[in-house]
């Protein structure tokens, strides 16, 4: 590796003298350790049981998080945060919406609707 000098052009003056006297013109080596020397603390070192989460499991994104089909929140049981919590042995302890209201969900489940209007009128539309 080529050893390069900082020059006066290469700092800024506004910088703390703390900066200027670590800076280097040359990145850093990688880091090849993928746990930086830190050892993790493992649940029963912390006075917990074993198989216990230290937390809950908390998931935050859009539909799919939530558990979203045809339209509304339906089938919450069949979201990747309720697969993970049940392959865990977390069912118990995830929180999730599962009373669907009248309509199958909220706002407005499609398929819910649709299936009760065709046993209601019968799979034929007639426009005239």
């Amino acid at each position: 590796m080529i050893k390069r000098f900082l020059t006066k052009d290469m700092l800024d003056f506004d910088a703390p003298d703390q900066v200027k006297e670590v800076i280097q013109p040359q990145g850093r080596p990688p880091e090849t350790d993928p746990t930086l020397g830190i050892r993790p603390e493992l649940s029963i070192e912390v006075n917990q049981k074993p198989g216990t989460p230290r937390h809950r499991l908390v998931t935050i994104g859009d539909s799919l998080s939530h558990g979203v089909q045809s339209g509304a929140i339906f089938n919450t049981d069949l979201s990747y945060p309720m697969m993970i919590a049940q392959e865990m042995g977390w069912k118990e302890h995830l929180r999730r919406p599962s009373q669907y209201g009248k309509f199958g969900g909220l706002p407005l489940n499609m398929e819910y609707v649709v299936r009760h209007l065709e046993r209601q009128f019968g799979d034929q539309i007639n426009w005239w």
